[in-house]
């Protein structure tokens, strides 16, 4: 039925598109909200989370067309609730497969997620692919700068928080388990044995979040400098500064001896890469635009 009314809605939308543009806009967002309505109900887990992404990209791409408030309002609405479907259910995935595990005794759930290929990794990614469309829609409109701002820094902050929650669940051990009626004094156990295990890896983890952070860094620096585009840049410029306040704040206080040099030494490494790479392509550029200027003087 809500489908139905969403098809009614964009319909209605359609007819209305010459005699009242006001109401057909209306109509328009009322079928998209509606849509999404019926998914939720229709799917669960990180199909449903991807698809209300696609949706915000849509919302975006008619913002981008219209640049009407209503379309500001909606593709607000959406990345709210997206950010919401996310923070507590997504990431939540591993604690919801760690109580079913518990309240089946074994016979449904698990310790934990399977690396990379998982439904929280499924919603992040597809958000954040669906987010980066969105915003690059919007950055064709000079009048949608702000929007375009924030669909681009949530769908690239999806990616990111993908790629550091990944690379720490593969190093991160777990006891073997098989699923099978376990008594809960067992189950137990095996919860002591992946706490025992997570402290073991936790320096690794810790370094490979910061590595992590500062690669990621580098790439978005690179893309804005090879893009020329000042918002990559900065966004880039943003993400190692968090980088080093990490370092800085937990990394060298809590770390062992070893860890500390690696971790010193490999975003030391990047930061003269990124520095190097920002002077040398801003320097190129430069010598094009004066190539340019010259050439289109009148001899």
């Amino acid at each position: 039925w809500l489908l139905f009314a969403a098809f009614t809605a964009l319909g209605a939308a359609q007819w209305q598109a010459n005699l009242r543009p006001e109401w057909s806009q209306l109509q328009a967002a009322l079928a998209l909200a509606l849509a999404g309505a019926a998914v939720g109900f229709g799917l669960s887990g990180a199909p449903l989370t991807v698809l209300w992404a696609g949706l915000a990209a849509v919302a975006a791409s008619i913002h981008a067309r219209r640049q009407e408030p209503l379309w500001a309002v909606t593709l607000g609405l959406m990345l709210f609730a997206l950010f919401v479907r996310l923070v507590s259910h997504d990431l939540q995935r591993a604690d919801a497969l760690v109580a079913e595990l518990m309240n089946s005794n074994g016979l449904a759930g698990g310790l934990g997620l399977r690396p990379f290929l998982n439904p929280r990794a499924y919603a992040l990614l597809g958000s954040g692919i669906a987010l980066l469309v969105g915003g690059a829609q919007l950055t064709r409109a000079k009048k949608t700068r702000w929007e375009a701002a924030a669909a681009l820094v949530f769908g690239w902050v999806c990616l990111a928080t993908l790629c550091v929650l990944e690379v720490r669940n593969v190093m991160t051990e777990l006891p073997p388990f098989t699923p099978a009626f376990i008594p809960s004094d067992e189950l137990y156990g095996l919860l002591d044995q992946k706490r025992a295990f997570a402290a073991e890896s936790r320096s690794m983890r810790e370094v490979a979040t910061t590595l992590v952070l500062g690669v990621f860094a580098g790439v978005l620096l690179g893309s804005g400098l090879a893009l020329k585009d000042a918002f990559h840049r900065w966004l880039g410029l943003a993400l190692f500064f968090i980088t080093l306040c990490k370092l800085v704040a937990f990394d060298v206080w809590s770390l062992p001896r070893l860890y500390q040099v690696i971790v010193l030494t490999g975003v030391g490494l990047m930061l003269l890469a990124a520095g190097f790479l920002y002077a040398r392509l801003t320097r190129l550029f430069l010598q094009g635009a004066a190539a340019l200027l010259l050439l289109s003087l009148p001899a």
